[in-house]
């Protein structure tokens, strides 16, 4: 029962890593075809980084 659940339990982690592999390549994928995008405005200016 123990390999069972070690074996779901890795399934729903290939899927999780997966989900969210492929929402980081959309968000990339928009930013490159949408640069003007007003998301922009939440980060912090340079001048606060320092």
């Amino acid at each position: 029962m123990v390999t069972v659940l070690v074996i779901m339990i890795a399934h729903v982690v290939m899927l999780v890593v997966m989900l969210v592999v492929m929402v980081m390549v959309m968000v990339m994928m928009l930013s490159v075809v949408v640069p003007m995008e007003p998301a922009h405005d939440v980060t912090p200016p340079r001048d606060q980084v320092k």
